[in-house]
């Protein structure tokens, strides 16, 4: 089996930084990284240096990151921010930010895009509150959010083939299955 690499995507002025989590866009042939340094890195499957990276996307550190559409990400991070970037102007660092906190600051641990709807997302956090939003609304709260677990929700996943279905797991050892049909 052939291994592409990227090495040192992420660091610090003192050393290496995590690369904390990544995401793969199905229509095309990149992928991004996100790491504790607060860095996205847009890589492009058979290019050997990154495509281009965004330093100082995020303060704290990213923890989530997903493809809203073929062109566009969102992030989430331990200051309990989710934030839309734009990849077809890497000059702009922020072209469309969104600082999105629920009632709670608790760090946003993960994040995934509805399948169809794309303007919808769910995060999960440290608190094991999972939030699904609306990134065309113009306020900064979760069209819906739900206290479901009893420690910290490290992924959310909407289904593939049957969108309306959304799966949270955490490290209380619990995997729900949310019907999220009334929010998509």
């Amino acid at each position: 089996m052939e291994v592409n690499q990227w090495e040192d995507l992420h660091s610090f002025r003192s050393g290496s930084a995590s690369c904390t989590c990544l995401a793969v866009n199905l229509s095309s042939h990149d992928v991004v990284t996100g790491g504790e340094d607060g860095k996205i890195a847009l890589l492009r499957l058979g290019v050997s240096a990154p495509v281009f990276e965004m330093k100082d996307a995020e303060s704290t550190g990213i923890n989530g990151i997903a493809f809203v559409n073929t062109a566009e990400v969102v992030t989430v991070g331990m200051g309990g921010n989710l934030k839309l970037w734009d990849l077809r102007d890497p000059r702009k660092p922020a072209l469309k930010i969104r600082h999105m906190r629920s009632e709670s600051s608790a760090a946003l641990l993960c994040v995934d895009s509805h399948p169809d709807q794309h303007r919808l997302v769910a995060a999960g956090n440290q608190e094991g509150m999972v939030s699904i939003w609306d990134l065309k609304m113009e306020n900064k709260y979760p069209v819906s959010l739900m206290q479901s677990h009893n420690a910290a929700v490290w992924d959310v996943k909407f289904h593939q083939r049957y969108p309306n279905h959304l799966f949270s797991c955490s490290e209380d050892g619990s995997v729900l299955h949310w019907d999220a049909s009334a929010v998509c």
